[in-house]
């Protein structure tokens, strides 16, 4: 698994959050750790590749920054540990397959924990970064490269701010539909 430097990143945003769900944590966890499930919910998300019985994936997403749209491709390696009920997401080594032309790559990272509350619900604590590095930032050439230094982080932010969000509606609405389908089959 490949240790991405972050402070090398030209654009970088940033999330941190935590939420509380009424329900056990060993479930939420179950729930979470279906990795079709965490990717379906991704706002913004065109296509999803899933690698055979390894849980990888590549991800093809479209955003707009100020009127402009943006293909891009992530690819994710996830560890799961159920002991801890954390859940990573990485950029692997090299990329899965080629980039197709006009598509940026992403660098994404993420760390979600899941904990018990003291009054039998859990917490989900979350960190989610999404960035780019220079040779990307070249690449989106529609922009001046000192407009997207200085003007690109914020507008950053402000996107992972709101797809966090949407991420985690999408997530807590389909977790009850989930529970149901779940009960259904046992």
């Amino acid at each position: 698994m490949q240790k991405i430097d972050l402070s090398k990143l030209v654009l970088k945003g940033v999330v941190k959050k935590n939420y509380s769900i009424n329900a056990n944590a060993d479930l939420i966890y179950e729930y979470l750790s279906d990795v079709r499930i965490l990717l379906k919910h991704v706002p913004n998300v065109t296509k999803i590749q899933l690698r055979p019985n390894s849980g990888r994936a590549r991800l093809y997403l479209n955003f707009n920054v100020l009127a402009v749209s943006i293909d891009a491709v992530v690819d994710i390696d996830p560890v799961f540990n159920q002991e801890t009920r954390n859940i990573q997401f990485t950029n692997p080594e090299t990329p899965f397959a080629p980039i197709p032309s006009g598509f940026v790559t992403g660098t994404f990272v993420a760390d979600m924990s899941v904990a018990p509350k003291d009054d039998g619900n859990s917490r989900i604590t979350s960190q989610l970064t999404l960035g780019f590095d220079s040779k990307q930032v070249d690449m989106i050439s529609m922009f001046s490269r000192s407009f997207v230094q200085s003007k690109g982080p914020g507008l950053l932010q402000e996107y992972m701010e709101r797809l966090s969000l949407e991420y985690v509606t999408r997530l807590a609405d389909h977790f009850s539909v989930w529970q149901r389908e779940r009960k259904k089959a046992v």
